[in-house]
């Protein structure tokens, strides 16, 4: 008897970053190259968006009531 594949499931990441569901394990301001313009630039950061992006797909709802 043959059973179906199961399909591989997409994530809305890919380990790109260095964090874990929900919780950053390092800054990525901390060996940017605008560092001295802290926290001024962080509005303007694309990179901080990506993470913000990435971290607000990724958050478990495990203990969500």
């Amino acid at each position: 008897m043959r059973y179906p594949k199961i399909p591989s499931h997409k994530y809305a990441y890919t380990c790109q970053f260095d964090f874990d569901v929900g919780y950053l394990v390092k800054s990525p301001c901390r060996c940017c190259e605008n560092q001295e313009n802290l926290p001024q630039c962080a509005h303007a950061c694309h990179l901080l968006d990506r993470v913000r992006g990435i971290l607000a797909d990724t958050i478990s709802c495990a203990r969500r009531r």
